[in-house]
C-alpha cells in the first residue's frame, strides 16, 4: 500500500505520474521554452560535491557511465515502489522508469542511458 507522510514529505511523499515525470525530464533538459525556472535547474545540477566515483548537485546524483558521458539522476523507493529519473544533457537523452515493485530500477535505467549515450556517438 502506498504511504501516507504526516510528516518527511520530501522523504518519499511526492505522488507522480509518467507524464508528470516526463514533463520533469524534459524541464531538467532544457527542452521546454521560455521556462521561467531554468536558470534555477541549471544550478540544480551543478556540483556541490566530488568524490572519485560519484558527485552531488542540487537535489542530484551526478555520475559518469561506461560511455563517459555525465548523467544527472535521482532513484526513489517506498514500500512496494521504486522510481529512476535520469539523463544526459549534452546528448538530450533520458529515461524515467517508475516500478510498482521494491526491486531497485537503477540498473536497467543506466543500462538504457547508456544505449541511448552510445546511439548518439553514431
Amino acid at each position: 500500500p502506498m504511504w501516507d507522510f504526516k510528516s518527511m514529505q520530501g522523504a518519499g511523499a511526492i505522488k507522480s505520474d509518467l507524464n508528470d515525470m516526463m514533463k520533469f525530464l524534459s524541464a531538467n533538459m532544457s527542452l521546454i521554452e521560455d521556462n521561467p525556472l531554468q536558470k534555477a535547474m541549471d544550478l540544480s545540477h551543478q556540483l556541490q560535491f566530488q568524490d572519485t566515483n560519484f558527485g552531488i548537485g542540487l537535489g542530484w546524483h551526478i555520475t559518469k557511465i561506461k560511455t563517459g558521458d555525465k548523467v544527472i539522476w535521482h532513484n526513489g523507493a517506498t514500500a512496494g515502489f521504486t522510481s529512476f529519473i535520469g539523463f544526459i544533457k549534452d546528448k538530450k537523452v533520458g529515461v524515467v522508469i517508475l516500478s510498482n515493485s521494491s526491486n531497485s530500477v537503477d540498473e536497467p535505467a543506466v543500462l538504457i542511458l547508456e544505449k541511448l549515450a552510445y546511439q548518439s556517438k553514431k
